[in-house]
């Protein structure tokens, strides 16, 4: 009976969704091929048996002199932690899944600077759910991935929190449960590469070599799978991307302790991957290009950016030795092909004192397991290392970090019609020449003598649209916007730009912009509107965002534009 609840459910949402149901409706008609069906790698047909540590060199945590330790989770929650007194803090329950992930992934050792906290909770946390038990988020691959790293990174730092034998076994259990993970079919390859990347740690750190190897032999498989020709992570999302440079550093670092051979596959992969981060940061920093890693502290991973200083975040608890190691590899690295990061869906362009990057889903369709948002024509722009105009963040999991609601196009900047989503969302089923037929002429970015250009052809919402574009025209301390929708009917326009700075309206058409130091004017064709924003850059984390809107009902063909002058006179 659940079976058939569950199955009508599905078919429900389905046809509430226009474009699962004209994809429906032409299988009907026979209209779509099905699409191949993918293989599963071959990997992942010999997922190894589980076995036993075997001896390990794992010293014992000597918590220092007992201090209360006040810990913040995710949305302002604080634990407080009186040394060898849990006082049912394992047994709190949160509102906000995130929070709870954060707490069971054990984010919070972050925080604990000597083991304190670590040696309080954990042996509680295993009396609670250290054989399962509720919540089933506790058990969840991707959260036990997440335990077993900052457990393996305590360790390494502090010691083995006690009871020893329990807490080998616990680890143990880890990494079964992990490699039985590996047989989900649902399992997306960026969780997948996480999963690895605890197993390799567990595996080197407990003796267990198949589950080692399985781990290395499962990170490089997934992250060739994730990698497009540039060396971007096809997960439309910059800090995604960023994960990816950290699991593939960590790996890289455990195979030299421990003079394993795939020390140097991992290094040539790990230099791919890093040679992208230059060109997606901008000097004002890292865009919130689509999903932020809501469960990693805000700034931990900094260090991977090039030419930052490596004593924060994760880089910041590494060994020295190690630090320098990766420091050296990091800054090494850099692309040099920008017009391959181009046809991989994103622009990065530098002109005068105006550094900005663009981002297009390939093909019109963001990855169907990808972190990609709905933000068509949008772009994060900087002037001098200022931020001007920015993306707002956000993370699917939990409200506290925008939710559903940080990935829709009104919390965006770029272009809007009629209130809808400018992206459909993907499935696996779907054959090429439906996606053809639903986007038309497929987003295409350029690099323009004096600017960029963004071309599409359809666009949710639009429902005569043919096609349309967006030229960024930069000159001097300024640039302007000139757009066009070709078609027919009539439709709601709107452009949205999200800034960090104050913005007060000068007119019914001019707002003003100001901070850090700078001024600068934004000319609309049509009245402008404000409204508060807020970027969510993960962990329950928000900054203010003001959201300038210009909205009117036109007719197509259509052609508008924008100014954007800086400001000379100071007030």
């Amino acid at each position: 009976m659940a079976m058939m609840r569950g199955g009508l459910l599905a078919g429900i949402q389905a046809l509430a969704d226009p474009v699962q149901r004209r994809w429906l409706l032409g299988r009907v008609r026979n209209r779509w091929p099905v699409a191949p069906e993918t293989s599963v790698p071959a990997y992942r047909n010999a997922i190894p048996a589980a076995e036993a540590p075997g001896r390990t060199e794992l010293s014992d945590l000597t918590p220092a002199k007992p201090t209360t330790v006040l810990l913040t989770l995710p949305g302002g929650d604080a634990l407080r932690v009186v040394p060898g007194k849990p006082d049912g803090l394992v047994d709190r329950h949160w509102n906000d899944p995130a929070t709870t992930k954060a707490f069971h992934g054990f984010a919070w050792t972050a925080q604990d600077t000597d083991g304190t906290a670590l040696a309080t909770l954990w042996p509680a946390w295993l009396d609670r759910y250290g054989a399962g038990g509720h919540p089933a988020q506790a058990w969840n691959a991707d959260v036990v991935a997440e335990r077993s790293l900052a457990l393996l990174d305590m360790i390494r730092r502090h010691g083995l929190p006690g009871p020893r034998d329990r807490t080998l076994a616990a680890l143990t259990g880890h990494a079964h449960a992990l490699l039985a993970s590996f047989a989900e079919t649902s399992a997306t390859a960026m969780a997948l590469t996480r999963r690895a990347q605890a197993l390799i740690r567990l595996g080197l750190e407990l003796a267990m070599p198949a589950t080692a190897e399985f781990g290395f032999t499962a990170l490089l498989a997934e992250s060739e799978r994730l990698m497009l020709p540039s060396g971007v992570a096809n997960v439309d999302s910059t800090h995604y991307h960023l994960r990816l440079c950290q699991e593939l550093a960590d790996a890289w670092l455990a195979a030299i302790r421990h003079d394993r051979p795939q020390a140097a596959p991992l290094e040539a992969v790990l230099r791919r991957a890093m040679a992208v981060v230059p060109p997606l940061t901008l000097p004002g920093g890292l865009p919130f290009i689509g999903d932020v890693v809501e469960d990693l502290p805000v700034g931990w991973l900094k260090g991977l950016l090039r030419n930052a200083p490596m004593d924060q975040g994760w880089t910041g608890r590494l060994p020295a030795n190690e630090r320098a190691r990766l420091g050296e590899l990091r800054d090494d690295c850099l692309l040099a092909d920008l017009e391959a990061l181009r046809a991989d869906g994103w622009l990065r362009l530098d002109l005068g004192p105006w550094s900005g990057l663009w981002h297009s889903a390939i093909g019109g369709w963001p990855a169907f397991d990808g972190h990609g948002h709905q933000d068509a024509g949008s772009c994060e722009l900087h002037f001098g290392g200022v931020p001007v105009f920015v993306d707002p963040g956000g993370g699917r999991t939990g409200a506290i970090n925008g939710g559903r609601l940080s990935r829709h196009a009104a919390a965006h900047g770029g272009l809007q019609l009629n209130g809808r989503d400018p992206y459909p969302l993907d499935h696996p089923d779907y054959s090429e020449a439906f996606r053809r037929e639903i986007v038309g002429t497929a987003p295409s970015l350029r690099a323009e003598f004096d600017g960029a250009s963004f071309t599409f052809g359809k666009l949710g919402g639009g429902n005569g649209l043919r096609e349309g574009s967006r030229r960024w025209h930069f000159l001097g301390d300024g640039f302007g916007i000139d757009e066009m929708l070709n078609g027919t009917g009539r439709a709601l326009v709107t452009r949205r730009f999200l800034t960090p700075l104050t913005v007060r309206r000068e007119d019914p058409q001019t707002v003003r912009l100001e901070g850090g130091g700078q001024r600068f004017r934004l000319i609309a064709d049509q009245p402008v509107s404000i409204s508060d924003g807020c970027r969510w850059n993960g962990f329950g984390v928000t900054e203010p965002l003001h959201i300038i809107e210009i909205s009117g009902r036109f007719n197509l063909p259509w052609r508008g534009s924008l100014r954007v002058v800086a400001c000379q006179d100071p007030t």
